[in-house]
């Protein structure tokens, strides 16, 4: 029964959380600026000449669902970068279109807005390529440059500011988005804890997870960042400063954005870099391993503190798999479903759970002590990250020696639940492989 409310519960979350979609927009497409699209796979990007963006994935929707809200706008949505200088905000024209950025309050349009054709093949070496041409108040002309390659599930984006002038600019620089969470306007602010990039995650119960990150790239590296209420975000972007906070892990409809503070030299130039993901997040644009999910059992209250301590203990480091403390699985449970019935031993951290907290497991026999009797289907895991994920466990006295699935009427049950959290780990990337020599051989 308590299984069924929680599935109901889940349930009734999803549904609520694609009631927040609607969000009073205004603006009908009077009149949108040129557009050039990136038609990649699995990532399609579409690229304004005023700076914004609407960016589908093929793995979602067969790549009809904007990744960027509004989802069903097929041509640009609320995305882009913005220019702040002597308390001017020059950003992209989304009153031409439908829109949730009024928070942005009053903004001036890129002057001078030009998009090219794409160019390159789409590889490694040849990526597609866009540049956008404008300009920004303070006489500063505006150059971006859009790549994506292939089999990514991100693409690059540079920001140029250049100043003709005999003065230094003092500039803000930001990018920033209402991201649309595969199918959902809703998600969790979430911050990728090895680069400290802003985005969302899906909410909880939603499978599989879906990750949008804005990640700052090369140098100078970005200066704030925030992840929240996607009105919010706005109105930092439109106050000058965004607050270096991610909102708390709540299902919201959020939004998400980096800034860089800049001061760009008379006769000179600046340029910032970045890049946006969709789907999984990509350690390789971290320099490290593309990330794994790690899986332990963290200080809570029923669980005992020297149990918590015993499990940590039997996952040592291991560099391509896990960091310590952590299990590089979740792993089974494996228990008898009838008398007689062949078994396979625990394996994860089930197995260490059942070490360190069940005191009547018997670790070298595998299996509960004489007299004890698992009430089926447990031991088993039950609810989904990241709040509800747990270990849960029904025991038993047996009735003369036997265990039967069941416990008869009358007779005692000890229930516990174990809660169990997981996190992504970076493995570093492996070394290159040695030089061979001449003749290939050694």
């Amino acid at each position: 029964m308590k299984l069924l409310a929680l599935a109901t519960m889940l349930l009734v979350g999803v549904a609520s959380a694609g009631a927040l979609d609607a969000k009073g927009t205004v603006g009908r497409n009077k009149g949108l600026p040129a557009i050039t699209t990136i038609t990649g796979s699995p990532v399609i990007v579409n690229i304004g000449a005023d700076n914004s963006f609407q960016v589908f994935n093929t793995d979602i929707g067969n790549g009809t669902v904007g990744q960027i809200y509004p989802s069903g706008q097929n041509t640009l949505a609320d995305m882009g970068w913005f220019v702040r200088v002597n308390g001017v905000l020059n950003a992209p024209n989304f009153s031409d279109r439908t829109t949730a950025t009024s928070a942005l309050g009053a903004v001036t349009p890129y002057g001078g807005q030009s998009v090219s054709g794409v160019t390159g093949n789409g590889t490694t070496t040849s990526p597609f390529s866009v540049t956008v041409l404008g300009t920004a108040t303070g006489g500063l002309a505006v150059r971006q440059t859009v790549t994506y390659v292939n089999g990514d599930n991100y693409f690059r984006k540079s920001f140029r500011l250049s100043n003709p002038g005999a003065g230094a600019v003092s500039a803000e620089i930001f990018l920033a988005s209402d991201i649309f969470l595969a199918s959902s306007d809703a998600g969790i602010p979430f911050q990728e804890s090895f680069s400290g990039s802003p985005g969302g995650q899906t909410c909880a119960g939603v499978s599989p997870t879906y990750t949008i990150l804005h990640i700052s790239l090369g140098t100078p590296a970005s200066t704030r960042y925030t992840a929240g209420q996607f009105s919010n975000v706005w109105s930092q972007v439109g106050g000058g400063s965004l607050n270096n906070m991610i909102a708390a892990a709540t299902c919201i409809d959020n939004g998400a954005g980096l800034q860089w503070s800049v001061s760009v030299p008379a006769g000179g130039e600046v340029t910032v870099q970045a890049a946006t993901s969709f789907g999984d997040i990509p350690g390789a644009l971290f320099g490290v391993g593309e990330p794994v999910w790690n899986y332990s059992v963290l200080p809570q209250p029923g669980v005992a503190q020297n149990a918590i301590n015993c499990i940590r203990s039997k996952f040592p480091s291991n560099p391509p798999t896990n960091s310590f403390g952590w299990a590089p699985s979740e792993g089974q449970f494996y228990h008898e479903i009838f008398p007689g019935s062949p078994m396979q031993p625990p394996s994860g951290l089930a197995r260490a759970i059942l070490e360190c907290f069940v005191q009547v497991w018997d670790p070298r026999g595998g299996a509960l002590f004489n007299n004890y009797c698992w009430e089926n289907p447990t031991p088993w895991y039950i609810g989904d990250y990241p709040e509800l994920r747990q270990a849960h466990f029904r025991i038993y006295h047996a009735v003369n020696g036997i265990c039967d699935g069941g416990p008869p009427q009358g007779t005692s049950v000890y229930e516990a639940f174990v809660k169990v959290s997981r996190r992504l780990y970076y493995p570093p990337l492996p070394p290159p492989p040695p030089p061979m020599l001449r003749d290939g051989f050694e």
